[in-house]
């Protein structure tokens, strides 16, 4: 969803050369995140790339519906900004303004070819030409143009400063063939937005199904400190059993993306070390890597009581996972892993 740099130094992970987390500790924390809505917001996320996708012959109930959408997809795309703009990674090197922008809204208004100015009827919805009488009569800033334009109030980044639609109205009637390119580019940069949703989403579910599964059936079946050869045989027998392709990705304990890989300088003057630093596409990239690599040096999740026997397992789900460190033992985690206020 957001590209991240996470440097990794013995058993830390330093986030944007600043932020620094044990390993497994951002694991740790979506572990703990209260995921029931997420698989009805990745079938709704499915469902509504579809019904963005704009056509040049569609039937009047689309044009009408349009809208409607495009508001709830909004709110939803707001409501997962709202789950990363709390979480780690995204909470320490993303800026708030990013995780706050109307990101769909952005994607209809690179292009106005196609758009009704209000709901009215008529070529445009109005009389005028699109843009006829803004250019006249310009409103000030945050000023409403017509019902649905607000001009030089969203971000100053995109190609059109003077016009912002937060209401969205196709007109889809000309055959222009230049027009069926406009339909198309909007089409590829919408289905883009929402696939990196989607993708993010994916990573989010994938930590409490395959991740859990993972450690709770396999990792800490023998309640003891593993060596690396019974980490890669436990690994072995979890991938032939559970990646299989008729899986759904987030089932499958998978990279979600990839990273570009760079050496780093870290330390003072006297004491510099050099580091592997890398560049994430995903969270589920990061997860990954950070996962086994934290696993050879001792640090693991684990729930909190799922070796005292006195839970059924069928309500495993509602038990907290601490994060136990390369020096404990792993019969029992030594406390929650703390990302608040972490500095």
């Amino acid at each position: 969803m957001y590209n991240f740099e996470a440097s990794f130094i013995d058993d830390m992970v330093c986030i944007n050369d600043k932020h620094f987390y044990k390993s497994n500790e951002i694991l740790n924390y979506y572990l703990n995140l209260d995921s029931q809505r997420f698989g009805s917001i990745l079938s709704r996320l499915k469902n509504m790339k579809a019904q963005l996708m704009l056509f040049d012959d569609v039937p009047i109930d689309f044009i009408t519906g349009y809208d409607e959408h495009v508001q709830n997809a909004q709110k939803l795309l707001s409501s997962i900004d709202n789950i990363t703009m709390n979480a780690p990674p995204f909470c320490r090197c993303i800026p708030k303004e990013t995780l706050t922008e109307l990101k769909l809204f952005d994607c209809l208004n690179s292009n106005f070819s196609f758009w009704r100015m209000d709901e009215a009827e008529g070529p445009y919805g109005c009389e005028e030409a699109p843009l006829a009488g803004i250019q006249d009569d310009v409103p000030a800033v945050g000023e409403k143009c017509c019902d649905n334009i607000i001009r030089n109030v969203f971000p100053q980044h995109l190609d059109f400063p003077e016009v912002y639609l937060n209401k969205f109205y196709p007109n889809l009637n000309d055959r222009d063939p230049e027009l069926l390119v406009d339909i198309e580019r909007t089409n590829e940069s919408v289905a883009a937005l929402i696939d990196r949703y989607i993708s993010l989403v994916d990573d989010m579910l994938r930590v409490k199904t395959a991740y859990a599964d993972f450690l709770d059936n396999y990792i800490h079946s023998k309640n003891r400190r593993l060596t690396s050869e019974e980490i890669a045989e436990l690994a072995d027998s979890y991938f032939a059993a559970n990646n299989s392709k008729t899986n759904a990705p987030h089932m499958q304990l998978v990279s979600s993306g990839s990273m570009m890989y760079t050496c780093k300088v870290v330390g003072s003057k006297n004491s510099l070390r050099l580091c592997e630093s890398f560049v994430f596409e995903t969270l589920g990239a990061f997860l990954y890597y950070d996962f086994f690599r934290g696993l050879k040096r001792g640090y693991a999740p684990k729930r909190s009581f799922a070796e005292r026997g006195f839970a059924p397992k069928r309500n495993l789900d509602a038990s907290e996972y601490f994060l136990i460190e390369g020096h404990q033992g792993w019969g029992f985690g030594g406390g929650a892993a703390d990302l608040n206020g972490r500095k």
